[in-house]
């Protein structure tokens, strides 16, 4: 018996040592411009291993975002790439993990994040991905409240993140309009039918949607 408690002893100091969760607040966005903007507030566990990361609960179980493999340490900056509530993304780690920069690959947004304290009644990440097997994966934020509280304010309203559909590509994430030929090697130039264009067109290339960046979707605040 004493040997089996000492067993799972080492076995949870092992996997306490290579695996670390951490709690990072949303603390800024840095626009497609440049222009920098106030982050959400909104929180997330990540777990750290030594193959990569994922999004995380604060028990280090993962919440099914995806996963991100580890690429190396460039310039002191720890390189992760993977699916992620995002999709495809980079995550940015600082040398000590303080600070997390998340870049998504369909666009050029990036998400700052600060290594933080989560409030006791936090237990998992904010921004989970709900996985219907019938009609896809949809991105559904799960509310966490405010971590700051600014002096000498007045009450602040109560706002949440609405989801909608882009009306520019209807929810396909793909430009409407085409953005490049491609080239026919057949040299009979036919025609072919395009679902995007809803028409017979030589053939040509549609890029992400402009408006909602390759997601399908747009995001917005309402009070």
């Amino acid at each position: 018996m004493l040997k089996l408690t000492l067993l799972l002893l080492f076995i949870s100091v092992c996997q306490s040592s290579i695996c670390q969760t951490r709690f990072y607040r949303q603390v800024g966005i840095i626009e497609e411009n440049g222009q920098r903007m106030a982050g959400d507030q909104s929180g997330q566990f990540i777990t750290v291993t030594p193959q990569g990361c994922y999004d995380s609960n604060c028990y280090g179980h993962t919440v099914n975002n995806g996963f991100l493999n580890y690429l190396g340490l460039d310039n002191n900056i720890h390189v992760y790439s993977g699916e992620s509530y995002w999709g495809q993304a980079y995550y940015f780690f600082d040398r000590d993990y303080q600070r997390l920069n998340i870049k998504p690959s369909n666009g050029n947004v990036t998400y700052i994040y600060d290594v933080g304290s989560a409030p006791a009644s936090i237990t998992t990440s904010s921004k989970i991905k709900f996985h219907d097997h019938n009609v896809g994966t949809s991105l559904i934020p799960v509310p966490v409240p405010d971590l700051t509280v600014p002096e000498n304010s007045s009450p602040v309203r109560e706002s949440r993140l609405v989801r909608k559909q882009c009306t520019n590509c209807n929810g396909s994430g793909i430009n409407p309009s085409p953005t490049g030929t491609v080239a026919d090697y057949t040299g009979q130039g036919t025609k072919v039918y395009c679902q995007y264009c809803r028409e017979y067109v030589f053939r040509h290339s549609h890029g992400s949607c402009p408006e909602c960046r390759g997601k399908g979707y747009v995001e917005r605040r309402e009070y």
